[in-house]
């Protein structure tokens, strides 16, 4: 499946080639017997994990905040036409 132009990939190829001892392992040594997963990259899949995490707590931060942005901005134009009625009366 094609990535859409606009989508960036930020997939890399490893700077360093993995050491010859672990190439010449077979497939037993480095997958996991409980789950299948290769060893090589059940840590990266962990890291991605917690950033995923992460990414989802700081979004929870931003949940609701167009909202409470409208109703400050309410707010705001209720203070600056309050603020200039009471300025036209003291002057």
């Amino acid at each position: 499946m094609a990535l859409p132009k606009n989508v960036e990939s930020k997939h890399t190829r490893p700077s360093h080639p993995l050491p010859d001892d672990i190439l010449k392992m077979s497939r037993d040594e480095t997958v996991c017997q409980y789950c299948g997963i290769s060893y090589l990259i059940h840590n990266e899949i962990k890291l991605l994990e917690d950033r995923l995490k992460a990414a989802e707590v700081e979004l929870k931060k931003y949940h609701g905040m167009e909202k409470r942005e409208e109703e400050l901005s309410q707010q705001l134009q209720l203070s600056t036409s309050s603020l200039s009625v009471t300025e036209k009366r003291y002057q």
